[in-house]
């Protein structure tokens, strides 16, 4: 699965459930969704388009890596961004992943975007990755191979006297 075929997944996903779109936050979905390997991003998914956000240490690594979305480099918090833009029109139905939005980020994007409904989900993007596709069992397979291969070359130094640092620097 292309992260373009995640990203319609989860579409297809907050669609079924009455929303308008979804703002997801947690880094690991953002990559999953995007192949955006930074620590600071977020993701805005509507009907007919997909905002990344970031800021300005990512300018050239989210150009490489995410291909599915229109990058906003932003030098606040995301949402304001959103809001700054116009991205969001009242009455939306915004559904936020609510296993991993504080309480104090939800009530900063209902102060900036109080004309949205923010909904709670959960599990969405979980459940859609829980189905490995060809791009994650190629990547897993060549971990498994790296770590078979590292295996195979420290087996013979575990021994009695052993020390854990020297292993590991091998």
């Amino acid at each position: 699965m292309t992260f373009n075929k995640r990203t319609d997944a989860v579409k297809e996903a907050f669609s079924q459930q009455g929303l308008d779109g979804m703002y997801v936050t947690n880094l690991t979905n953002v990559r999953y969704l995007t192949g955006f390997t930074g620590s600071a991003g977020s993701l805005l998914l509507l009907d007919k388009e997909n905002h990344f956000f970031t800021d300005g240490r990512y300018i050239e690594q989210s150009k490489e890596q995410v291909k599915n979305c229109k990058i906003h480099i932003v030098g606040s918090a995301h949402y304001l961004a959103i809001k700054k833009q116009k991205l969001i029109h009242g009455n939306f139905k915004i559904g936020f992943e609510s296993d991993c939005v504080s309480i104090a980020l939800f009530d900063a994007i209902s102060e900036t975007l109080p004309n949205i409904h923010l909904i709670k989900t959960s599990g969405i993007i979980e459940k859609i990755a829980a189905v490995k596709d060809q791009l994650e069992i190629d990547s897993l397979k060549t971990a498994i191979e790296i770590t078979d291969t590292v295996f195979s070359q420290i087996i013979p130094e575990l021994k009695v006297g052993a020390v854990e640092k020297e292993i590991s620097a091998k």
